[in-house]
């Protein structure tokens, strides 16, 4: 059921990311502004410009696909600490980790939602239905070759650790790389502030991240056959409950 709910949660975000770049990239068209240059655009474009930079780019759409695995890879709370269930409840949920494949399916699915989207957006607002249906194929393929690893990657991020860490670096790293291998256009008035919000994102994710393993790194693990003993000793220790009509000694 929790996978459900987590494919379910990865396909509503990809089609929040199809269906906002989608209408960011139509609001010159229904303005009709296209023949404009891009500095001379009234304040609506420019708003949805920006908007279509960060969206419209290849790591914005790779880190939905990150984010669906992490997503579906929600695993199940143990009980609180001290209660005679916790120890046990810990182990079982440790030793049922999320599987890379159902991240990897939920990468897929998000990239593929979002594809349809954007294409069905482009289609009522802008550009019409020609060749719509060859764009879907086309970026299905692609949807499923690269979707699949980044959604795997996700699942990774959300264990944490070390592995965890390098996994969810590619988000940031990959919106560094993405504005240098392809820079933002120049005669954009965007450029300038989607430049700063890529870097400043990407950097406060590198940090969260550090932060997040160094965390994790400082925290105390206790093996199974201890974390169980501490838990019953914890339970032993609370007092009984005593009903109404208990008679006290």
């Amino acid at each position: 059921m929790r996978s459900i709910r987590g494919l379910v949660a990865a396909a509503l975000t990809g089609l929040a990311l199809g269906a906002g770049t989608g209408f960011a990239d139509s609001v010159p068209p229904i303005l009709n502004e296209v023949g404009k240059a891009r500095a001379d655009r009234s304040g609506w474009s420019q708003a949805s410009e920006f908007v279509s930079l960060i969206l419209d780019s290849g790591w914005a759409w790779a880190a939905t696909a990150v984010l669906a695995g992490w997503l579906v890879s929600r695993a199940r709370q143990p009980p609180p600490t001290g209660t005679p269930a916790s120890a046990s409840a810990a182990v079982a949920v440790a030793g049922n980790p999320p599987r890379p494949f159902l991240g990897a399916l939920a990468g897929f699915v998000a990239l593929s939602m979002a594809t349809v989207a954007f294409y069905g957006v482009q289609g009522l607002f802008a550009d019409g239905w020609d060749g719509w249906s060859y764009q879907v194929r086309f970026w299905l393929v692609r949807a499923l070759v690269l979707g699949m690893p980044l959604g795997a990657l996700g699942v990774l991020a959300r264990r944490g650790g070390i592995t965890g860490a390098l996994a969810a670096l590619v988000v940031p790293l990959g919106a560094v790389l993405n504005l240098i291998v392809l820079p933002l256009p120049g005669d954009s008035r965007m450029a300038g502030p989607v430049a700063v919000t890529i870097w400043t994102g990407a950097v406060l994710g590198v940090v969260l991240i550090l932060l997040r393993l160094v965390r994790e790194r400082m925290r105390p693990v206790l093996p199974p056959d201890a974390a169980s003993s501490q838990a019953t000793r914890k339970a032993g220790m609370l007092p009984k409950f005593r009903g109404p009509g208990a008679v006290r000694p």
